[in-house]
């Protein structure tokens, strides 16, 4: 059920996407006035006060909220950038290193670089005064959703997002990159391989055997054609698989393929619809699995499949693995587009 809180925190969230950052300060001041114990509302006045500039309201109000959460990772960030501006860098550090418990916030590394290499305040600089928080009730951990609003937006903006919420999840998706920071970015790299040159082994391995059985029959030119054909089998396998690679980042997968005619492709999570674990009868020869990946390329779909991964156990765990961020992107970015 909607309160009253929640109704401005729609009207604040409108004016903050809108741009209109001191609006939506103004009527969170008027809704933490009357609900000081609302936290949405106090983390996201904070949030406002420091895109403004306002750095000493700015530490009320997120060190009220930091005292009474101690967990809450992105209200814990906020506090150190408004200690931060205001060159308190010790303090700053230690709210800087207690958001690093959820790693989400892109810079919080190199602010908290920033405050050591900085260092304190030179000596005789005028020290600043130290804003006690206002009192916050803490909440019991099993209670603590009544805290947050009934809308799981609102529950996605104070928890996983800074003001804005591209998704209810607690994960950064490119979706919530794009819409909120305009930032295009695949994640870090999580594992590449290529294609297993014994997943191609079959038939130069046939090849070979044949030029081996036809030379009892003592048939120079058979020999040697079968021999040639075995060595050039050989040869193409082995550049073949050296030449496909799979570079999988937290929301893409990269994939080369070919030798003459080469060819690379960037497939995004949010764009597969399905991933399906492959096996055929010379993969089980073989001991390897592969992937095929469906996915949308415009309006039609589009299917590839990632040759001998590896071992059956390893690509199956990668297959299960990828079921999260695929389903994650493709729901955020569906969510921004529509």
């Amino acid at each position: 059920m909607s309160t009253p809180g929640d109704e401005a925190f729609d009207r604040a969230l409108a004016l903050y996407k809108a741009g209109r950052t001191a609006e939506a300060r103004d009527v969170l001041l008027e809704v933490v006035a009357e609900f000081p114990d609302h936290r949405v509302c106090r983390y996201s006045l904070g949030v406002c006060l420091n895109e403004l500039g306002e750095w000493r309201e700015a530490e009320r109000h997120l060190g009220a909220v930091v005292a009474a959460e101690p967990t809450h990772h992105l209200a814990a960030y906020e506090l150190g950038v408004a200690l931060q501006e205001q060159c308190r860098l010790a303090e700053a550090a230690v709210a800087f290193r207690q958001s690093l418990a959820r790693d989400v916030v892109k810079d919080v590394h190199h602010r908290l670089a920033a405050c050591q290499a900085d260092g304190e305040p030179a000596a005789g600089e005028p020290s600043r005064e130290v804003i006690a928080p206002e009192p916050l009730p803490a909440v019991p951990a099993a209670s603590r959703e009544v805290v947050l609003p009934d809308d799981p937006e609102h529950a996605a903006a104070v928890e996983y997002t800074r003001l804005v919420s591209a998704g209810v999840t607690p994960y950064r998706t490119m979706a919530s990159d794009l819409d909120e920071r305009d930032i295009y970015d695949v994640g870090e790299e999580v594992w590449s391989t290529r294609t297993q040159t014994r997943h191609l082994a079959l038939a130069p391995l046939v090849a070979t055997a044949l030029a081996l059985s036809v030379s009892v029959l003592r048939v120079p030119l058979l020999v040697v054609a079968l021999g040639l054909y075995a060595v050039a089998a050989w040869v193409t396998s082995v550049v073949s698989a050296r030449m496909t690679s799979y570079v999988f980042y937290q929301r893409r997968v990269d994939v080369a393929k070919g030798v003459k005619d080469r060819t690379k492709q960037a497939i995004l999570y949010a764009s597969i619809t399905q991933v399906r674990y492959a096996r055929t009868l010379s993969s089980y020869l073989t001991n390897t699995a592969s992937l095929e990946l469906t996915y949308m390329l415009g309006t039609e779909k589009e299917s590839i499949v990632l040759e001998g991964l590896g071992r059956p156990d390893k690509v199956n765990k990668l297959y299960e693995e990828l079921q999260g961020p695929v389903v994650r992107e493709r729901r955020a970015m569906k969510k921004i587009l529509f």
